[in-house]
């Protein structure tokens, strides 16, 4: 994701990720649409590299260690506020 690298997949490969077709990702079912995927990066390679890129920087700005660490320490703190107060009661 963040290499920069257009990605082909399957639906639920994509899943939990707001990833749409075309946008962030080629997302196909079928042997069939794989293969049209593929003639598509290389029929387009400038519209393959707009997708990777789109990609790489959504992965980039969303993913950054920084900021799933500081999601991390939040789910961390609330959790042990949570069993304090559990312990408490």
């Amino acid at each position: 994701m963040a290499c920069g690298v257009l990605e082909v997949g399957i639906p639920e490969a994509f899943e939990g990720f707001p990833v749409s077709d075309r946008i962030k990702a080629l997302i196909r079912r079928t042997p069939e649409q794989f293969t049209e995927a593929l003639l598509e990066v290389l029929t387009s390679p400038q519209r393959a590299n707009e997708i990777a890129r789109a990609r790489r920087e959504f992965t980039v700005n969303g993913y950054e260690l920084d900021i799933v660490r500081s999601q991390w320490e939040l789910l961390y703190q609330e959790a042990i506020a949570k069993t304090t107060t559990a312990i408490k009661d």
